[in-house]
């Protein structure tokens, strides 16, 4: 049987229902991404220069006031027809510096990003079809954190940007990864601690086996770090409670979940897997 591929954000739910968006595709797994440390340095990054020649008009253009009593940042996503980093953001902050962020073909909209995440979508602090405004992920002083999206690939996620103002109001980005699909964000410790969870790979299904796709978790500690770094204990914790039994970090065509109502849940080998339930 060829396996389908299958795009998926899951919800905590007792029955482990999932929300889907089904291609039927032959099978191209991904490669799941090396999971150590801090996530930033994984992504194109343009600061404040044109990655292509030419102009770049803007599509989407609004001021928003990011920080109390501070004159408004101007935010901006712009387009090139011969660039294949477009459209691009560029925020400008009130003294007139400019960080520019490109993704690998472009900036897509919020709910292509999301996968139609509804819940999540509908949080967002601002109107904007491309620039995710929220409002758990803050920094230490309270500001929201701001979240692009990039295009996805084949069998993997798109890319994403988590910008954040540091102490001195300039935006940086804590968090950037070429392939993560977000599904939910958190807040514990009374704010001091902050938790993207998402995956990176989209998972695979044949007959009534799927592929092991575990949720990854990245944490930042508002008081020490500086940006969102993987949390084995976190994403072992999170999947005990939303997913199936933890078989390590990295998502693999080699493990299967069990769906069929003999044996739901159980976590075996795929070739295991299919002679037992795939027959």
């Amino acid at each position: 049987m060829i396996p389908v591929l299958l795009r998926t954000y899951r919800h905590r739910t007792g029955d482990m229902r999932r929300k889907t968006i089904l291609f039927r595709v032959p099978l191209v797994y991904a490669a799941c991404l090396l999971i150590n440390g801090t996530a930033l340095g994984r992504a194109t990054v343009a600061l404040a220069r044109d990655t292509t020649v030419g102009n770049w008009t803007p599509i989407e253009s609004m001021r928003y006031i990011w920080r109390k009593n501070d004159p408004a940042y101007l935010l901006t996503v712009e387009e090139n027809s011969a660039g294949r980093e477009s459209p691009r953001l560029r925020i400008q902050d009130p003294h007139g510096s400019n960080l520019t962020i490109a993704l690998d073909g472009g900036v897509v909209p919020i709910a292509d990003g999301l996968l139609d995440n509804d819940a999540l979508i509908a949080d967002s602090l601002i109107k904007s079809k491309y620039i995710y405004m929220s409002p758990k992920l803050r920094n230490a002083r309270g500001e929201p954190m701001l979240i692009i999206f990039g295009w996805a690939y084949g069998s993997a996620p798109g890319s994403i940007r988590i910008v954040a103002l540091n102490s001195h109001g300039t935006p940086q980005i804590l968090f950037s990864a070429q392939t993560f699909l977000l599904t939910r964000t958190v807040t514990r410790h009374n704010g001091r601690n902050l938790e993207i969870i998402g995956v990176r790979s989209m998972t695979q299904k044949s007959g009534c086996l799927e592929t092991y796709n575990p949720y990854i978790v990245y944490r930042l500690s508002l008081h020490r770090g500086t940006a969102f770094t993987y949390s084995e204990e976190s994403s072992r914790k999170y999947n005990d409670e939303h997913y199936f039994r933890w078989a390590g970090p990295k998502a693999t065509e080699r493990i299967a979940i069990v769906l069929c109502k003999r044996g739901y849940g159980r976590v075996l080998p795929w070739t295991e897997a299919e002679r037992l339930y795939n027959h």
